[in-house]
């Protein structure tokens, strides 16, 4: 596996500041020892160290450390190339981390009580999207990092909304400007690397339809079916087909483009009960 070299702005001067026993360095250089192609660390150590970092629920002081702990992974997420076998390991690291409770919280209402889990850390998730970037790739790697999340179950009660508002943003709306091959590469990796959970989740299992979904689901401008089901599915494999014939498409556009239009073909025809 090649190693990964990580961009991080020295000169950032709350970079190193300690507070309470974390700070934004020290998970960088866990999470490097974690990715260390020489088994520096294992993932639970990695885990050990991190959890150790993050304020106990006494600690009130250092509630929003968790928060930070959840931009700091999604920083380095999306410096992971999408293809890299390190997307994965932060997912494993990130399920392993979803057992400590430092990462839980209890909450409580009328009804009943319940944990919270790692919901800062999907906060951040919301909070950053669209995933906009400036650096080439950023917005790839992210969105293929989110898709295994989601597969793995760590967005939790989100579902497939990043999914849904990917392939709205990206295959239902025109977009013939130099951003094509990017916007369509962020939605093929959805199909590449979740397709079969992105079926099972709006075709073979949709939800039950209210107005909350009518109003965040909602069709792009070039799509005028149902939000959930198999037309809207097809639409998007449509789309693919299309990007893969375009002039304005790249060549890693275009296959990966390919890619997702056969994974959809054969999930469709093959796992439709």
């Amino acid at each position: 596996m090649a190693s990964l070299a990580f961009k991080i702005d020295e000169t950032e001067p709350t970079l190193k500041v300690v507070d309470g026993r974390y700070s934004y360095w020290k998970a960088i250089e866990v999470l490097q020892g974690y990715f260390d192609p020489k088994g520096n660390l294992s993932i639970d150590q990695a885990t050990t160290r991190l959890h150790d970092m993050l304020p106990t629920a006494d600690e009130y002081e250092n509630r929003g450390q968790p928060e930070m702990f959840g931009c700091v992974v999604l920083d380095i997420a999306r410096q992971i190339p999408y293809t890299h076998p390190a997307q994965t390991d932060l997912v494993r690291l990130l399920r392993n981390m979803e057992r400590s409770n430092r990462l839980n919280r209890l909450v409580t209402d009328e009804v009943y009580t319940f944990y919270l889990s790692m919901d800062d850390f999907k906060l951040s998730i919301r909070e950053w999207y669209p995933w906009i970037f400036d650096e080439p790739g950023h917005y790839i790697n992210m969105c293929a990092f989110i898709a295994r999340t989601s597969t793995a179950g760590i967005t939790g009660l989100t579902g497939p909304n990043y999914a849904i508002w990917t392939m709205r943003e990206n295959l239902e709306n025109e977009c013939n400007n130099e951003a094509y091959s990017e916007l369509v590469n962020g939605a093929a990796v959805w199909i590449i690397c979740a397709g079969q959970w992105v079926f099972n989740e709006i075709v073979q299992y949709p939800p039950i339809l209210d107005d909350w979904f009518e109003k965040a689901w909602s069709n792009g401008p070039l799509y005028t079916g149902p939000i959930v089901g198999i037309q809207r599915w097809k639409f998007w494999k449509n789309g693919f087909q299309i990007a893969e014939q375009s002039a304005s498409a790249n060549d890693e556009c275009k296959k990966n483009a390919r890619k997702a239009y056969d994974l959809m073909d054969v999930i469709e025809r093959s796992c439709m009960f």
